[in-house]
């Protein structure tokens, strides 16, 4: 009887754990949300057809990429697990309006990211595209020559805040991505190594669905001076020695680098023009020359000990002036201070001063005191 209760106690248990875990089989997973809006012209506010609406997963969402098709300007994502995305709008059907991200920013990494609930749709989100013009223009050096490598990016005028792509030169040319229509400013720039200066355009308009064309920079190139770092004598390469291109006159610093560990060293993006290259170069906060930390003597190009004889180096025209060497030895180096009065009588042709009369009060006398005439005091000795 007992291993009967027993057996019928162990099947309810069995029979109870079973029907709990299939109680919570549903809640182990997750309701799937969505994300529904509309999307108009931004002027006549009439839906559009054909633009492709996409939900890109964030970090904290396993669901790939999901998109839907706009009908008459709505649209609905289904199926979307818990979590954040970015919603994109492209116009598909019609590539004359410029593609947008959810809310009202052109670049992915502004985009603001959206919170799916779970088991529900989040609706509102929608966006108001504009029809977009085009930049185009060439991108060349002082001399007419075509320059890669080159960034453009694009800043309108009255809405500084919208964020737009940016576009690569390709020999010399560029075609922007779709603009919304206003007033812009194109902006060039350059890694710093091609020796490029950064340009900014003229202000030009773009009205709807146009090209604006020869929206064009001439950049500056730039001086690179370049050059080696040794012991004098030993001709050991010399790492974190400080150079300078120093302004001729003034001894005023324009730029400087370190050099690496084999010495090298290049003094990047000098316009173009005269300069002093300066060697363990140390400076206050103040701006004048103090002792260097590096335990070397301060030189300048082609050997010099100071800056009045350092030799000037013209850098007439853009490029890499290069074998700008430095040899450097070790030990203090003396700076001249401020120059210490000097007494009248080491002065040639001055008078020897006359010697002061002493006078001394009542109990004093005279006497010599190491060459000097001085009062002392008179001691009177009491006879007991």
């Amino acid at each position: 009887m007992g291993i009967w209760k027993a057996r019928t106690a162990a099947v309810a248990v069995g029979m109870g754990l079973c029907l709990g875990l299939i109680a919570a089989a549903p809640a182990l997973a997750a309701e799937l949300g969505g994300i529904a809006g509309r999307v108009v012209e931004s002027e006549e506010l009439e839906g559009l057809n054909g633009v492709e609406v996409c939900a890109e997963a964030g970090f904290a969402s396993s669901t790939p990429l999901v998109c839907d098709e706009t009908e008459g300007g709505s649209y609905e994502i289904v199926g979307l697990e818990p979590g954040h995305y970015r919603v994109h709008f492209v116009p598909v059907a019609d590539p004359r309006y410029v593609s947008q991200y959810y809310l009202r920013t052109y670049r992915p990494e502004k985009a603001r990211m959206l919170e799916v609930p779970e088991g529900s749709v989040k609706a509102g989100v929608s966006a108001a595209l504009e029809l977009g013009g085009w930049a185009t223009g060439r991108v060349t050096d002082g001399s007419g020559n075509a320059l890669s490598d080159v960034e453009v990016c694009f800043q309108n005028d009255l809405l500084p805040e919208l964020d737009l792509p940016c576009v690569q030169a390709d020999q010399g040319r560029y075609e922007s991505e779709r603009l919304p229509p206003g007033p812009y400013r194109a902006f060039f720039s350059a890694p710093e190594d091609r020796g490029i200066f950064p340009g900014e355009s003229a202000e030009f308009f773009v009205e709807g669905y146009n090209e604006t064309p020869d929206v064009d920079a001439k950049l500056e190139l730039a001086v690179v001076v370049e050059g080696s770092v040794r012991e004098a004598g030993s001709g050991v390469p010399l790492p974190g020695i400080r150079a300078c291109a120093l302004v001729p006159g003034s001894e005023v610093e324009v730029r400087c680098a370190l050099s690496d560990a084999e010495g090298r060293y290049a003094i990047r993006n000098l316009h173009v023009g005269t300069y002093v290259v300066g060697f363990s170069v140390q400076r206050s906060e103040a701006g004048a020359p103090v002792e260097p930390e590096d335990g070397f003597v301060r030189q300048y190009y082609e050997d010099k000990p100071s800056f009045v004889e350092a030799t000037v180096l013209s850098a007439a025209v853009p490029g890499i002036y290069r074998d700008v060497d430095g040899h450097l030895s070790r030990g203090p180096e003396v700076f001249p201070g401020p120059a210490l009065p000097v007494a009248a009588t080491n002065l040639p042709g001055a008078a020897s001063p006359k010697p002061r009369k002493v006078h001394c009060r009542k109990h004093f006398r005279k006497k010599l005191v190491k060459g000097k005439q001085r009062c002392v005091r008179i001691h009177r000795h009491h006879r007991r």
